[in-house]
């Protein structure tokens, strides 16, 4: 699995910039993770704004998807709502007027085409997060994997993955927004 990074995900507004980000941790382990897609400053073009002040987000999950990725999406919406102050509803169907994190697991329902479906399709635990049409795509070739990708976003915004241990407090940020990195 590599992970190709091309665009920052930003806290507060949690803007996820409109290219493909294929993940799974390549950066050194001395590099930092937590919070490093979220980068301060006004929105730029292109960026799809999840939670923030006059923009509520929501993530989308079918009822036919596997019980680990309905329990990813919850923890989740707390995690967007710890940095935010915002909890996106869980819902079963997207809505036309928001933007929507969307967790599909390979053969639970259609993916856009940036997805590379065919570069994870029976790939133990393998996923891709991408944004396309408005909405981020969290897509795992295996309920395991969709739930990583939800795990993986989390992390990437600021969420210590071990917080109830480590007693990490994320940052709480004003409106903040998502740069290209290349």
């Amino acid at each position: 699995m590599t992970l190709r990074r091309v665009r920052t995900i930003p806290c507060f507004l949690l803007a996820l910039c409109a290219t493909s980000l294929a993940c799974a941790q390549t950066a050194p382990w001395t590099t930092t993770l937590r919070g490093s897609w979220v980068q301060t400053g006004p929105p730029a073009q292109g960026d799809v704004i999840l939670a923030g002040e006059n923009h509520a987000g929501e993530i989308v999950v079918s009822d036919d998807e596997n019980s680990a990725v309905h329990q990813a999406a919850e923890f989740l919406a707390c995690d967007i709502e710890r940095i935010s102050g915002y909890k996106p509803p869980v819902v079963k169907s997207p809505s036309p007027d928001r933007v929507g994190i969307r967790l599909v697991t390979l053969g639970h329902g259609e993916t856009p085409a940036v997805i590379d479906a065919a570069a994870i399709e029976g790939q133990w635990e393998s996923y891709r997060i991408v944004t396309a049409g408005g909405a981020v795509w969290l897509v795992g070739s295996n309920p395991r994997g969709t739930a990583f990708a939800a795990y993986t976003l989390s992390e990437r915004l600021g969420i210590d993955p071990l917080y109830i241990w480590t007693g990490y407090a994320p940052e709480h940020r004003d409106p903040a927004a998502g740069r290209d990195s290349r």
